[in-house]
């Protein structure tokens, strides 16, 4: 016989239990020692190549013996890209140079089909639980482009700097999960990455004079040599530029730094605006979600080819915002182009908490990381005080967003990225969101928010499925039809 309870005292009992988690966050808590990094990193800007000296602590975390030890280059899988847009023979390489345990040298095999993924071979089987250091030396050359992982001027007029943004650089452990590793392919139009959180030391080598912003603290022990340390991070992202400004600021006491391309007015613009886009919203997803995870947050102006991208602490922003920020540009498409900022910076920040803190496999269920993130777009938005029919009306539009060239019979948004093809987008960013916003007001915002609340603690550094969704939000979906008709059209899990 189950007890039904009132909405209400559910509510005060699920926030009481959110006070119960708080270890789980970040200042709180004893943290277990697992999975951690230890990284030298050079940097050569003339030749644009990396070299990589890592030391990685595996813990075995399954129930089985691991024989060998899987790997993703992503290196590999950007220089595949970067060498589809050109004509030309890119000579561009990444790979594993040699692996070792304890001394010994370990046989390393490269996958045949999808060369960023490696496998290390093991001279004893890692039982569960044990634990192992793999010396690893890695090199990898950085493609010219706006890409996840590259290099390009931010004054694209000048050929007198150079910014490198580098994210999956190094070569990434991948997750052991259901007796086998996980090993999606990569692809370009979202995220494909599934990795536990880690702990990570790097000392990283780079030209005198050139700046560093990383994930994590970095700290500038000499000319040129940096020290970045990070704990419970799912990746480590560096950006390291000759071309910097930057800003700082506060919210909730974190420290926000804002990093910008030098020189123009546009610029300066762009970056004013991000400060205050990005203190608003730790301010607005503190209140809705929880405690922000980390010390301080770096917004770093960036080439990179799409609006902008996430990573643990770090995020970057599209400077094609600054375009239209100058004194020549029409008022109204100015205002415009200032609202879209604000909403990507808002995007990409909310990250921190949902695919950051609660993490996911983005390849199967992209919907757990990127529709909160666009459904936090209109958190702050409403934190900054957009009326609630604009809201509705920009979440109406959503709820049954298809692509229109090859339309959709399942609106169901947990379903993965090779099952969604050309629905991607409108599934994981739109009809998300508007899921989301309908079940805040199916449930009432503040049985919602004690839900979010609560999901985000309990999953705080871990991974969570549909499932672990639908097993914190259903007790609060009980005898509410309209909550559970939504959980039935746009989940697949719960029918």
């Amino acid at each position: 016989m189950q007890t039904v309870y009132p909405r209400a005292i559910r509510a005060l009992a699920a926030l009481l239990l959110f006070v119960m988690l708080l270890p789980a966050l970040p200042g709180h808590a004893e943290k277990e020692e697992g999975l951690s990094y230890a990284m030298d990193v050079t940097l050569d800007a003339q030749s644009a190549s990396l070299t990589v000296e890592a030391r990685v602590t595996v813990v075995n975390d399954s129930p089985d013996a691991w024989e060998e030890l899987c790997f993703r280059d992503f290196m590999a899988s950007v220089i595949a890209e970067a060498r589809t847009r050109t004509d030309e023979e890119l000579p561009l390489q990444s790979g594993i140079l040699s692996a070792s345990c304890g001394g010994e040298a370990l046989d390393v095999r490269v996958d045949a089909a999808d060369a960023s993924i490696v496998y290390v071979a093991l001279k004893t089987p890692l039982a569960s639980g044990d634990r192992c250091d793999i010396a690893l030396s890695y090199a990898a050359d950085i493609p010219e482009g706006g890409l996840r992982c590259g290099y390009f001027p931010l004054h694209t007029e000048s050929d007198d700097g150079r910014t490198f943004e580098l994210a999956q650089f190094y070569p990434m452990l991948a997750v052991y999960e259901g007796g086998e590793w996980v090993v999606e392919p990569y692809f370009v139009d979202g995220e494909c990455f599934y990795t536990h959180c880690a702990d990570y030391d790097v000392r990283l080598r780079v030209p005198e004079g050139y700046t560093v912003v990383a994930s994590g603290d970095e700290t500038e022990e000499g000319p040129g040599l940096w020290r970045i340390h990070a704990e419970r991070m799912r990746d480590v992202t560096l950006i390291v530029s000759d071309e910097l400004d930057a800003t700082c600021g506060e919210a909730e006491g974190v420290t926000v730094n804002c990093y910008y391309a030098r020189g123009e007015e546009s610029h300066r613009r762009q970056n004013e605006l991000s400060m205050q886009a990005a203190l608003n919203a730790i301010r607005a997803f503190t209140d809705a979600y929880g405690q922000y995870p980390y010390a301080e947050l770096d917004v770093v102006e960036s080439n990179y080819e799409f609006g902008g991208m996430e990573a643990p602490g770090l995020v970057r922003v599209s400077q094609m915002y600054s375009w239209f920020l100058g004194g020549d540009t029409d008022a109204a498409e100015r205002a415009e182009y200032e609202g879209k900022l604000a909403a990507t910076v808002a995007h990409e920040i909310a990250h921190q908490w949902f695919y950051a803190v609660v993490g996911n496999d983005q390849y199967r269920e992209a919907w757990l990381d990127e529709s909160f993130a666009a459904y936090s777009e209109q958190v702050y938005w409403r934190f900054v005080g957009k009326s609630e029919d604009g809201i509705a009306a920009q979440m109406d539009a959503f709820a049954n967003a298809v692509n229109e060239a090859e339309g959709v019979s399942d609106l169901c948004i947990d379903r993965p990225y090779d099952e969604l093809g050309g629905d991607y987008t409108p599934a994981v960013y739109e009809r998300g969101a508007a899921f989301l916003y309908r079940l805040e007001q199916a449930l009432g915002r503040e049985a919602f928010s004690v839900a979010m609340r609560e999901y985000y603690a309990a999953f705080a550094f871990k991974e969570a499925t549909t499932q672990d969704f639908l097993a914190v939000f259903g007790p609060y979906a009980e005898g509410n039809e309209a909550a559970q008709a939504l959980f039935a059209t746009y989940l697949r899990a719960a029918r």
